[in-house]
């Protein structure tokens, strides 16, 4: 009895895809029972909604909410053979969101099949956004049919999602031509920019939207803030601490340009411009400069 119980409830969690689905409900992008072919929910999704989400992912939630989370449906899958498939729909507070953290969890190796708004599949996982939704499927090994698996059930949930949404402005800015942001990252605040690179301890730039990637050989990063008295605010505030770090050596200051060396011998170069501040890191001094000189003309 409590078997048959359990089936019906797993069934009626898993709602055909043309069913409706009421306010902040995730159940609905649910592939239906059977259209996996070989795949049938192990338990009943679990819902996260709002600080809950802590209770999901221990230690690893503080950088959603810094996105803009809202919450995630988690539902787990399994096969004949006993492997396991993971499938987690978040809904953050915008597409920029979604964008965002889509942009946090991939890495820069993988195939882009045409799921959803900008999927990636690396090895045996794989993430899509589309509106302001994020999708990750999880397989629990690289074997073939795992990961046929995979793609099918990132296909079903993208065929489910009707809304779609655009990049940032900036991420449209800095993404296009001159000087292309490659293995870009969508920032909207500390921790999203200690991932990738830590100057300070404390969050000394403010950050509330920014772009990080590479061009060349350089890393660069590119803040944007409310207008340029705030931007000039904050980088008056950002070199005073940097100014008197021990990470950093060789400083100069010239206008609103600010020059330093790491330990490890890159240059770091940061302008500030309108409502910008512009960093650019790298070994190579002249390419650093010259790097520097031109993302600063693009976004003048």
């Amino acid at each position: 009895m409590r078997g048959t119980c359990i089936g019906v409830l797993l069934l009626l969690i898993a709602a055909s895809a043309t069913a409706q689905q009421g306010p902040g409900d995730l159940s609905g992008y649910l592939p239906a029972r059977g259209e996996v072919a070989g795949w049938t929910l192990s338990e009943a999704p679990m819902n996260y909604r709002g600080d809950k989400l802590f209770v999901m992912i221990n230690g690893g939630a503080d950088i959603y909410h810094e996105y803009g989370f809202t919450q995630v449906l988690s539902a787990e899958y399994e096969d004949v053979r006993g492997k396991s498939i993971k499938l987690e729909i978040y809904e953050m507070e915008s597409p920029a969101a979604a964008y965002g953290i889509y942009t946090f969890k991939i890495g820069v190796v993988g195939k882009a099949p045409a799921i959803g708004q900008e999927a990636l599949l690396e090895d045996y996982y794989l993430n899509f956004w589309k509106g302001n939704l994020l999708v990750t499927v999880i397989g629990q090994d690289s074997e073939e049919e795992t990961v046929q698996g995979v793609v099918a059930f990132a296909k079903a949930v993208d065929a489910r999602i009707a809304k779609t949404g655009e990049r940032p402005e900036l991420a449209g800015l800095l993404l296009r031509e001159p000087l292309p942001f490659s293995h870009p990252k969508y920032v909207r605040g500390a921790l999203g920019v200690m991932n990738n690179y830590i100057f300070e301890r404390e969050n000394i730039f403010c950050v509330h939207e920014g772009m990080i990637g590479t061009i060349g050989d350089c890393q660069a990063f590119v803040f944007r803030y409310a207008d340029e008295g705030e931007s000039v605010t904050t980088y008056d505030h950002a070199t005073a601490s940097l100014g008197v770090s021990s990470k950093f050596m060789n400083r100069a200051l010239q206008g609103k340009r600010y020059s330093m060396v790491s330990r490890e011998k890159e240059l770091v170069m940061i302008n500030q411009t309108g409502r910008y501040i512009v960093i650019v890191i790298g070994q190579n001094q002249d390419k650093v400069k010259s790097t520097s000189d031109r993302l600063v003309e693009k976004l003048r």
